[in-house]
């Protein structure tokens, strides 16, 4: 039950991360090139 748990909160972790990530990556993406967002991915 431990491992389930933890595995769990895991899978959250991660999606924080990578939700962060992204939204960095967004502005970043922003900001070089002036304010038009192109995304590619």
């Amino acid at each position: 039950m431990d491992a389930a748990s933890s595995s769990k909160e895991k899978r959250q972790q991660d999606k924080c991360d990578r939700e962060q990530r992204e939204k960095e990556q967004r502005e970043s993406d922003a900001d070089d090139s002036g304010g038009s967002s192109s995304s590619t991915s």
